[in-house]
C-alpha cells in the first residue's frame, strides 16, 4: 500500500500549548472505582496546575521509547542528515513522561505487610526498567482507606514507609501517601503540586543536557544540531511553562536557521517546515505574552517578515506544489492565532484581522490547484496504479524520501528521485483541492463582513461558488452567486455578472432547474452583456425551445441532462415569475403618466413604451399594468399576439386611458401609483409559461442610454386626482374693519356657471377661533334684534344666539346662469382678525366621454376671507384738581376732576348719541350729570372731552389700593345708518387714595378788585377721634397785605372744624400769587401739611378810577406807576 509522506500540516505538538507529562500506572481504571475515581479527580480537575499537565495511564508492562543505541561518540564528528526529527515532538508530549507515578494499595495496618512491599518494589522495578537511560522522575503513592493519624517521628509508621522506601529505591520525599477519604480534593491538589515541581526539574535537567550538547558542537561544520539543539532547548522550556524564556530561546533558533540555511532544492522543504514551526510558536507566544522585546516585532510584524524570507524560496519545481501548500499552511495557521487573540482582547481592523490571512491562505490552495495540474497530469496518466508503489515514511519533517539517510555531502539516486516525484505528483493530482480552498474561504468570508466591505465579501462569494461548481455541489455554488448578482447589477459590474449568470446557466442546467435557467438566460441575451452576438442566438433559442415544449441544447463542456427529458413529460406545468431591473434586462420597459396631475372629471392617460435588446425577435403573449389600486388594473391589459412581437433594438408603445374611480372623485387630493409592468413570455396552455414582470421605481438608477428616443422617453409612475372644480362662483361681500359690538354684514353671492342646473347644495359660513381668545367672542347669525322702532345691537358677551360659530344656508335649486344673494352678520367682542370660511357643496352628474358611464361628483369649493374688528373709539382719561392741576391720588371727602378724551378710531363717520358716566362703590358727581357731547358727529381722529367733578366718599374701603370710578358709556351708530345704536362702554382707569387725619379748604372770591379789601377764609377739618392740635402760618407776600392772625395755634375737636379770616389788600393787579397758609399738627412739627385743592392765584381787577388815572399815565410815560385807591 502507498504510505504517505509526512503531512506540511502544523503537528499538534506546535499548535497546542504542551504540557508536562505525567504517566501513572498501578490504577485499574476499568474494575476498581477508588482507582476510576483517583484518575477522574486528577484528570477532570479545575486546579491552577490542571492545564500544565498531561496524564498517561499507562500498564506495569507498558514499553517507552528506548533510548538511541549510537552513542555518536566522538560527538564532533556526527553528521546530521536532517534537520528536526518527525517523531521527537510526539515522544515528548505523548509518550515520554517526566514523572511516572506508581500507585499501590497499602494500608499501614496491612497484615500483609512485607510480601506487599516486594510486590510493590518489583513492579516498580519492572516500570523503572522500560525507562532505563532515561532521567524521569519516579514517584509511589500508597492509596489508603484508613484516614490519616497523627504520629511522631520514629513512630511504627515512619519505620514503615523508611523501610519501603529503600525497598524501592527511593528518597523518602517520593514516597507519598493518598488517604482516599470523602473529599479527597485536598490531598489530591498537594500531590499535583509535589508531581509539577518533580516535572519542572525533569525538564530543567533535559535543558541543561542539550545545553552541554550543544555548547560542544562545531559551529563551523554542525550549525544544523545548533539549530535543533535550541528549539529542543526552546521546547523544553515551554513544557517547563517558562514562556518568556522559551520565546527567546525560539527566536534565537529562528535567527540560526535563516543563517544557517542554504539553497538546496533537495532540503529547501527541511528548513521550510522547522522555520515555519519556529515562526508559529513566536507569534503564539507574543500575542498571548504581548511581549514583542523578544522577537523584536508585532506578530503580524514577525509573520510579514517570515513570509517576506521563504515565499521565494520555492524549491524543486517539479514540486511547486508544495511551496504553494506550505504558504497555505503558514498563512491559515496564522489566521488561526490572530482570531484566537481577537477573542482575547486584541483589536482587529479591516485592513488586519485574521479574515485577510484567512484569503491568502485559501488564494495558496488555489495556486496549489492550478500548479498540481499543469505539473502532476502527466504523473498521474502515466501512473496507472499508484497504490502499488511503496514510499518510505521520512525520519525527518519536510524531508524527501529519495534523501533517507544521506548527508549533505551524499549525492542522490536520480533514478529513485523521479520515481518518488512521479509518484508524488499522481498522489497530489487526486487530492481534491477545492475542499481545502472552500473552509479558509468561508471562515475569511465570516470575519471580513463583520467590517462592512463594499465588494470584498462579494468576491469571495464568487471563489466559494466556483468551487462548489468544480465538486459538483451546484445547489450551494448556484445559493452564492445569486447572492452577489444583485450587487454587481447595482453597481453595473457587467463582466462579472455575466460571469456569475454563465455559472448559474451552467449549474441550473446540471440540476434541471428550469426557472434558474430561465432567469439567467433571459438577463444573458441583453446587448448590455459583454458576449459574443452568437452565444446570445444560442441561450435565446434554447429559450424558444423550452417554452415550444422542447429541450435546451447543452451548455458547452456539458452532457445532455435526462432531468430535463422526464420534465417535459411532467403533467404538471410550471408557472413563474420573474423580476425584471432596469439595467439587465433584454426587455427595457418605461411607463409614464401623460400628466403628473388630473381632476376627478378628467381623463387618465398612460403610456407604456417596450424595447427588446434580444438578439431575435421576442414574442409576448399579453401585456397588462398593476396600479396601487386594483380598480384600475382591468383598464390596461393587450393580449393580441402580433402587436405584442418585439423586434431587436425597436421601441414599440402602447397607450391606455381611463376615467378616475369612484373611490377617488371625493373631495380630497387621491393618488395612484403604478406598481409594475407584465407581460407573459409563453402560452399558459403550454408545458411552460413566465410573467415578465417590471418594478416601477420611483426613482430609477440613472443610465447610460445610447438610443436618443428611448432616452427622451422619461418615466411618470404617479399621478394626483384632484377633486372636480366646480362652476358655481362664489363672491363675498364685505367692506371691512368692522367695528366691536356692531352686527357686521356680510353679503354672499353665488353664481352658477355649471352646464347643467344644480340642486341641493349646502353653503355653511364658518367662524374661526381667534387664539388666546373666549370662544363665544363673536358669532354669526342671519338677522338682526329689533327693538322700538330700530336696531338695537347689544354686546357680544351679553347676546345669545342659537347658530353660533356657523350659519348654514341651503339651497334646493340654482339654474343655468343663476343668481343668489344673501346677508349675514358678525358680532364680535373682542379686537383683532379673524378668520371665515365658505364652504359650498353641491352634488352633480357628469359625461366624460359617450363611450363611458356617467360619474357622480360631490363638489365642494371654499372661500376663506378675515374680517379685522376694531374698537370704535379711544377713551384716554386725565385726574385733576379743582385748581385744573395734574394729580396722582385723590383725597377722601375732596372733589377732583375726571376729564374722558374719547377720539373716534373708526374709518367712518359715527355719531355719539348718549353719554353717561355710571360712578361705582359709592363715588358721587358734584356738579351736574350732563353731557355735552351728545349728537356730535366725528369723524376719523377728531376727539371730543367732558369733565365729571367726583368726590371719593370717607367710607370707602381703606385696604384697597385705589378707587374703582365707574364706566363711561357711550352710545353711537353709523352716520350711515341712521336705525338702532350700539353702546360702547369704556373702564375709567383706578386713582389712588389719600386718607389724611385732616383737610384744608379755601374760600376765595372768583376775582378782586384793586383798591378794595379781598377776604379769604381757610377751614381745617378734624377727620379722626382724637383732639387735634394745630398751628397755621401765613406766609408774607408781595402781591398783597393783609390782616388777621398771620401765626396761631389752636386745638379742634373731633369731627369738627375751626375756620381762619384774613382780609387782603392787593398791591397789583392781574393773576397774583396768594399767600401760602402752611397748617401743622403739633404733634408732628416736621409733617407741615397743605392741601393741593387751595387756590394759589386770584385774577385782581383794577377799578374804574384806577384805570383811567392809569391810561393818563401811560400816556405821559409814566406806565410803570402803581396807582392804589384811597
Amino acid at each position: 500500500a502507498l504510505l504517505k509522506m509526512a503531512s506540511l500540516k502544523f503537528p499538534q505538538a506546535i499548535t497546542q500549548n504542551p504540557r508536562c507529562v505525567v504517566a501513572f500506572a498501578g490504577l485499574d481504571i476499568k474494575n476498581n472505582a477508588v482507582h476510576k475515581n483517583v484518575w477522574t479527580e486528577f484528570t477532570a480537575g479545575k486546579r491552577a496546575t490542571r492545564n500544565m499537565i498531561e496524564y498517561i495511564d499507562v500498564q506495569p508492562d507498558h514499553c517507552f521509547p528506548k533510548r538511541s543505541e549510537n552513542q555518536r561518540v566522538p560527538y564532533d564528528d556526527y553528521v546530521p542528515v536532517g534537520l528536526l526529527k518527525s517523531s521527537w515532538l510526539d515522544k515528548h508530549t505523548k509518550q515520554l513522561p517526566s514523572v511516572l507515578v506508581f500507585f499501590y494499595d497499602l494500608d499501614w495496618n496491612d497484615v500483609h505487610w512485607e510480601e506487599k512491599k516486594v510486590e510493590c518494589a518489583a513492579k516498580l522495578q519492572t516500570l523503572r526498567s522500560s525507562l532505563t537511560g532515561r532521567s524521569t522522575e519516579f514517584l509511589v503513592v500508597l492509596i489508603q482507606s484508613i484516614p490519616p493519624q497523627q504520629y511522631e517521628e520514629g513512630s511504627h509508621e515512619t519505620e514503615q514507609g523508611n523501610a519501603l522506601s529503600l525497598a524501592c529505591e527511593l528518597h523518602r520525599t517520593n514516597l507519598l501517601v493518598l488517604p482516599y477519604t470523602d473529599r479527597p480534593q485536598g490531598f489530591i491538589a498537594k500531590m499535583e503540586t509535589i508531581i509539577f515541581d518533580r516535572a519542572t526539574q525533569y525538564y530543567g535537567n533535559q535543558i541543561k543536557k542539550v545545553k552541554s550538547h550543544r555548547d560542544n558542537l562545531n559551529r563551523q561544520n554542525q550549525q544544523l544540531l545548533i539549530i535543533r539543539h535550541n528549539f529542543k532547548i526552546a521546547f523544553f522550556t515551554e513544557l517547563k511553562q517558562d514562556l518568556v524564556i522559551a520565546l527567546r530561546y525560539y527566536c534565537i533558533a529562528y535567527n540560526h536557521l535563516l543563517e544557517a540555511m542554504y539553497l538546496a532544492d533537495d532540503r529547501m522543504m527541511e528548513f521550510k517546515m522547522v522555520a515555519g514551526f519556529m515562526n508559529y510558536k513566536i507569534c503564539k507566544l507574543s500575542f498571548e505574552h504581548e511581549d514583542t522585546s523578544q522577537s523584536g516585532a508585532h506578530p503580524p510584524v514577525q509573520f510579514r517578515r517570515h513570509i517576506e524570507r521563504f515565499s521565494v524560496e520555492v524549491g524543486l519545481r517539479v514540486l511547486a506544489y508544495e511551496h504553494a501548500e506550505w504558504m497555505c499552511r503558514q498563512f491559515s495557521a496564522f489566521g488561526d492565532l490572530f482570531s484566537e487573540a481577537v477573542k482575547h482582547g486584541n483589536k482587529a481592523v479591516l485592513t488586519q484581522n485574521a479574515g485577510t490571512y484567512y484569503y491568502q491562505a485559501a488564494m495558496y490552495a488555489l495556486e496549489r490547484k492550478r500548479r498540481a495540474k499543469e505539473l502532476c497530469r502527466e504523473a498521474a496518466m502515466t501512473l496507472s496504479q499508484p497504490s502499488t508503489i511503496n514510499l518510505p515514511p521520512v525520519e525527518y519533517f519536510g524531508q524527501k524520501p529519495w534523501r533517507s539517510c544521506l548527508t549533505d555531502n551524499q549525492p542522490s539516486d536520480k533514478e529513485k528521485k523521479q520515481d518518488f516525484i512521479a509518484v508524488m505528483q499522481a498522489a497530489e493530482y487526486i487530492v481534491q483541492h477545492s475542499w481545502l480552498a472552500i473552509p479558509l474561504l468561508s471562515k475569511a468570508l465570516a470575519i471580513i463582513k463583520l467590517f462592512n466591505p463594499e465588494r470584498f465579501p462579494a468576491y469571495l462569494r464568487v471563489l466559494m461558488a466556483q468551487e462548489y461548481y468544480e465538486v459538483n455541489h451546484f445547489e450551494k455554488a448556484m445559493t452564492l452567486l445569486k447572492m452577489i448578482t444583485e450587487v454587481y447589477r447595482r453597481e453595473r459590474w457587467l463582466p462579472a455578472l455575466s460571469n456569475a449568470l454563465f455559472t448559474i446557466v451552467r449549474c441550473a442546467y446540471s440540476l434541471g432547474n428550469l426557472e434558474e435557467y430561465f432567469c439567467a438566460a433571459i438577463e444573458l441575451i441583453s446587448s448590455y452583456m459583454p458576449i459574443s452576438f452568437e452565444e446570445r442566438k444560442r441561450l435565446q433559442a434554447n429559450l424558444d425551445a423550452i417554452f415550444s415544449g422542447g429541450v435546451p441544447s447543452p451548455e458547452p463542456g456539458q452532457n445532455m441532462v435526462p432531468l430535463w427529458a422526464s420534465m417535459k413529460a411532467s403533467e404538471t406545468p410550471l408557472r413563474f415569475v420573474i423580476q425584471f431591473t432596469p439595467i439587465t434586462s433584454c426587455v427595457e420597459c418605461k411607463v409614464r403618466f401623460t400628466r403628473p396631475s388630473v381632476a376627478a372629471d378628467g381623463v387618465v392617460e398612460v403610456e407604456v413604451y417596450l424595447r427588446s435588446n434580444a438578439p431575435l425577435p421576442l414574442t409576448l403573449s399579453n401585456l397588462s399594468v398593476q396600479f396601487s389600486k386594483s380598480a384600475y388594473d382591468s383598464w390596461c391589459h393587450v393580449g393580441d399576439l402580433v402587436t405584442l412581437t418585439l423586434d431587436p433594438s425597436t421601441v414599440k408603445s402602447f397607450s391606455f386611458s381611463f376615467p378616475a374611480s369612484t373611490n377617488d372623485t371625493g373631495d380630497t387630493v387621491e393618488t395612484v401609483e403604478i406598481q409594475s409592468v407584465r407581460a407573459a413570455f409563453g402560452q399558459p396552455s403550454s408545458f411552460c409559461s413566465a410573467v415578465l414582470e417590471w418594478n416601477v421605481d420611483r426613482n430609477p438608477v440613472p443610465t447610460v442610454e445610447v438610443d436618443k428616443e428611448w432616452a427622451k422617453i422619461a418615466p411618470s409612475s404617479l399621478i394626483s386626482i384632484t377633486p372636480r372644480k366646480p362652476l358655481l362662483e362664489v363672491t363675498v361681500l364685505h367692506h371691512p374693519p368692522s367695528l366691536l359690538s356692531e352686527y357686521y354684514p356680510i353679503t354672499l353671492l353665488m353664481e352658477n356657471k355649471e352646464r347643467s342646473y344644480i340642486s341641493n347644495v349646502n353653503i355653511h359660513l364658518l367662524l374661526g377661533d381667534m387664539p388666546n381668545k373666549p370662544f363665544n367672542s363673536a358669532f354669526l347669525c342671519e338677522t338682526t334684534p329689533s327693538v322700538g322702532g330700530g336696531s338695537v345691537l347689544p354686546t357680544a358677551s351679553g347676546s345669545t344666539s342659537s347658530n353660533g360659530s356657523a350659519v348654514v344656508l341651503k339651497l334646493d335649486k340654482l339654474d343655468i346662469g343663476e343668481k343668489w344673494e344673501k346677508t349675514v352678520y358678525l358680532c364680535s367682542s373682542v379686537e383683532g382678525e379673524r378668520e371665515l370660511n365658505v364652504n359650498v357643496s353641491y352634488p352633480i352628474t357628469v359625461q366624460i366621454r359617450d363611450q363611458w358611464a356617467e360619474v357622480a361628483f360631490i363638489c365642494h369649493k371654499e372661500y376663506p376671507f378675515v374680517v379685522k374688528t376694531i374698537a370704535p373709539f379711544v377713551v384716554n382719561y386725565r385726574t385733576l384738581s379743582t385748581a385744573f392741576k395734574e394729580i396722582e391720588c385723590a383725597i377722601v371727602n375732596e372733589p377732583f376732576l375726571l376729564v374722558s378724551e374719547v377720539v373716534c378710531a373708526s374709518p367712518w363717520q359715527l355719531v355719539i348719541l348718549e353719554s353717561s358716566f355710571n360712578q361705582r362703590n359709592g363715588v358721587t358727581e358734584a356738579g351736574l350729570n350732563d353731557s355735552c357731547i351728545e349728537q356730535c358727529v366725528l369723524c376719523s381722529r377728531d376727539e371730543v372731552s367732558e369733565c365729571h367733578c367726583l368726590v371719593v366718599p370717607s367710607h370707602f374701603p381703606v385696604q384697597q389700593r385705589g378707587a374703582f370710578l365707574g364706566n363711561l358709556t357711550l352710545k353711537w351708530r353709523r352716520q350711515s345708518d341712521p336705525s338702532g345704536y350700539v353702546e360702547f362702554v369704556s373702564t375709567a382707569p383706578v386713582i389712588a387714595l389719600n386718607v389724611p387725619p385732616f383737610s384744608v379748604t379755601a374760600n376765595v372770591p372768583a376775582f378782586g378788585l384793586s383798591g378794595e379789601v379781598l377776604t379769604v377764609s381757610y377751614c381745617l377739618k378734624n377727620h379722626t377721634i382724637f383732639v387735634q392740635e394745630f398751628e397755621t402760618k401765613l406766609s408774607a407776600s408781595e402781591d398783597f397785605m393783609f390782616s388777621g392772625k398771620r401765626q396761631t395755634q389752636f386745638r379742634i375737636l373731633p369731627a369738627s372744624s375751626h375756620t381762619l379770616y384774613y382780609n387782603l389788600y392787593p398791591l397789583k393787579t392781574g393773576f397774583l400769587t396768594l399767600p401760602t397758609l402752611e397748617v401743622s399738627n403739633v404733634a408732628e412739627p416736621n409733617n407741615p401739611a397743605v392741601s393741593p385743592s387751595l387756590a394759589s392765584a386770584v385774577f385782581i381787577k383794577p377799578s374804574e378810577v384806577n384805570k383811567n388815572l392809569q391810561d393818563v399815565l401811560l400816556a405821559i410815560g409814566y406806565g410803570n406807576v402803581a396807582v392804589s385807591s384811597s
